[in-house]
């Protein structure tokens, strides 16, 4: 059985002499456990943000995965022997490792004492202290020590309160790092060029970035918890494509084949994607009708469930292929070596063209639009934030502006679509209706949606002013 916590902690450093405060609850420790971390020889996991270790206490080996998510990270736990992780943490790391072995790179021994803080019942955090040995062989070769605050059932104002009281005491802030990445020095982000640097130069540091997004929400899209996992897995495949098509000084055709094999991979995800999102849209709704007609809206919820799982099946089936692994290392080495060409024009000159497509097509919307109109839009809008993120490092408030603009363009024709989408899975499954009453409620839902997607008249045209008239200060 795998266990998972989603781990969500506050590291700080303690002065010589520090001592732990006595928090209400229940002492921890001594706890006496030895970690053996692994890793390719490059540390791939370690740069997506991935540790893998085997932890042994009490002689009892347990394995633990953690993953990055959010602003915390996912914690796997299976019990299991030395040699190899478990084959359910295992197919998680396909993405990451792409076909590189694992091996020992690091081996800590900690000593391990506080509290687990209570508040009446409740489990809020526990407060540790942390003395660590890394060691090489049966040599200690450094020491480190550190504090941690980790959640249990307490809210980040719990977390936030608890590292308050500790700094009023003497600790402070210091190295945040994970104890693998202290122990080998391994830095969490790659360092951000303090000078400008080349187009080119930004346009690999720009793959590298989305490449090692790809790779952070691997595991979590297999894994299939949280659809916040494939939804930034499936943004930083888009992030690429739009970013291939853009940069006019890469070879067309070098270009053309890594854009066509990320589309592959995202048409896998798009079905997965849309109906994570149209459930709950569409289950919020469903709080709108009245509890008996809501229960009839169940059959109709279940399709869709019946169908993302299909879908994510096929999904993962294409996760596993060796043309999926080949597009990774094809990116891979896009972040280290580019295929260019003569350059006919900058990436500046891209984001304005684009700028300039969007606000043609508004400009010809018929009145009122067609839904295929304001898509249409919509595509091009997202196209649009895409490229004049590529160049927002050096483009300013102005730039800034247009982003946060564009935005919320994307919001308000993205809520136009899903009422779209919606509107019409309800009326195809409409002739599947058994009963009179189970066609009006989704003749009801229908009417919803209907409602919805006139709201488009309203707000959009105020958002889409702001768009061009930040578009104009910049692309003009």
């Amino acid at each position: 059985m795998v266990k998972q916590t989603l781990e969500r902690e506050i590291k700080l450093q303690a002065p010589p002499g520090f001592s732990l405060p006595n928090f209400p609850g229940t002492p921890i420790g001594p706890r006496r456990f030895t970690s053996t971390y692994q890793d390719t020889e490059d540390f791939r996991l370690a740069s997506a943000g991935i540790t893998l270790r085997r932890r042994v206490e009490h002689r009892k080996g347990l394995w633990q995965l953690k993953i990055p998510r959010d602003n915390a990270r996912l914690e796997l736990e299976e019990r299991g022997g030395p040699l190899r992780p478990p084959a359910s943490l295992a197919r998680l790391l396909v993405a990451p490792l792409m076909g590189e072995p694992l091996k020992v790179v690091a081996k800590l021994r900690t000593l391990r004492t506080g509290t687990a803080v209570m508040d009446g019942d409740r489990r809020v955090a526990e407060v540790v202290f942390d003395s660590v040995q890394v060691l090489q062989g049966p040599t200690i070769v450094n020491r480190f020590s550190e504090l941690e605050v980790e959640l249990l059932d307490g809210t980040e104002d719990d977390l936030r309160q608890l590292a308050s009281a500790l700094k009023a005491l003497g600790a402070f802030t210091g190295d945040e790092r994970p104890k693998l990445y202290q122990a080998l020095d391994i830095a969490v982000q790659p360092e951000v060029p303090r000078k400008p640097v080349s187009e080119l130069a930004q346009i690999q540091g720009m793959i590298r970035d989305q490449f090692r997004q790809i790779l952070r929400h691997d595991p979590g899209t297999r894994l299939g918890d949280d659809p916040e996992d494939l939804h930034q897995h499936r943004v930083g495949i888009r992030k690429l494509r739009s970013l291939l098509g853009s940069a006019r000084m890469l070879e067309p055709e070098w270009s053309a084949n890594l854009r066509a094999e990320l589309e592959w991979i995202a048409d896998l995800m798009n079905p997965v994607r849309d109906l994570d999102v149209m459930i709950p849209y569409l289950r919020a709704d469903m709080g709108l009708l009245e509890p008996d007609e809501a229960a009839l809206m169940e059959r109709f919820i279940e399709t869709l469930i019946s169908e993302r799982e299909a879908a994510r099946r096929v999904m993962l089936e294409g996760l596993e292929n060796e043309r999926y692994l080949g597009l990774l290392r094809n990116l891979e080495s896009a972040t280290v070596s580019l295929v260019v060409r003569p350059a006919e024009d900058d990436l500046q000159s891209g984001a304005a063209r684009q700028f300039r497509k969007m606000r043609k097509a508004v400009k010809v919307l018929p009145s009122p639009p067609e839904d295929e109109d304001l898509h249409r839009v919509r595509r091009l809008a997202k196209k649009s934030r895409y490229t004049a993120d590529l160049v927002k490092a050096g483009g300013g408030r102005k730039v800034a502006q247009f982003l946060a603009d564009i935005k919320q363009v994307q919001e308000v024709l993205g809520d136009f679509q899903d009422s779209v989408v919606a509107e019409e899975r309800i009326r195809a499954f409409l002739p599947e209706a058994k009963s009179t009453e189970e066609a009006f409620v989704l003749g009801r839902m229908v009417e919803l949606q209907a409602a919805k997607k006139r709201r488009v008249g309203i707000e959009f045209p105020p958002a889409w002013r702001r768009v061009e008239k930040s578009g104009k200060l910049v692309w003009y």
